[in-house]
């Protein structure tokens, strides 16, 4: 009875130390959820690309994303883009708290992981290791999918502002804005 116990001791520890993939390509490990890493394509000759993706912490404290790397770029930074006047910055991170029951977001136009220096063009389809490095749960190992940006869902998507509304085509109210700043 005892060597049963600890038998099935032993694999439910390892189940919640390894990250595993649900067919929704999200990631679990531990207390954490990883959800739907994604990534755009990359042409060659451009030296960088990006990463998104959500962190659900359904532990009992916080927890501190406080990085990333991937094999396929020199190195990963976390940045936030900020926009104030009109005007859309990007300002380095250093770490993300992510409090109890609660889920970051790391998503085009807010935060958002910078892959730099990349080693080759990023292509739909292709799947990129990515670990992120989290302050208390160690490295998670999930897996980024380049999709196409048809693929993106309109919610995520860096052309669509708040109300799903296209800012990319000429009449957007972004581009109108732009237009009426550069005239004067």
């Amino acid at each position: 009875m005892s060597r049963k116990l600890c038998s099935w001791l032993a694999f439910a520890i390892t189940a919640c130390a390894v990250p595993v993939s649900t067919p929704a390509r999200d990631f679990t490990s531990g207390y954490l959820l990883i959800g739907h890493p994604w990534s755009l394509p990359v042409a060659a000759g451009i030296p960088t690309g990006v990463a998104y993706l959500t962190v659900t912490d359904n532990g009992p404290g916080e927890e501190l994303l406080l990085g990333a790397r991937t094999p396929a770029a020199e190195s990963v930074h976390m940045h936030q883009t900020v926009t104030s006047d009109g005007i859309a910055r990007m300002r380095p991170l250093t770490q993300l708290a992510i409090p109890p029951g609660g889920t970051i977001r790391i998503a085009p136009g807010g935060i958002h992981f910078m892959l730099m220096g990349l080693r080759k063009p990023l292509t739909v389809g292709e799947d990129i290791p990515l670990t992120l490095l989290f302050k208390n749960a160690g490295e998670v190992q999930v897996t980024i999918k380049v999709e196409s940006r048809d693929a993106v869902p309109a919610a995520e998507d860096p052309g669509n502002d708040t109300t799903g509304r296209s800012t990319r085509t000429r009449g957007g109210p972004a581009q109108r804005k732009s237009r009426r700043r550069c005239r004067r």
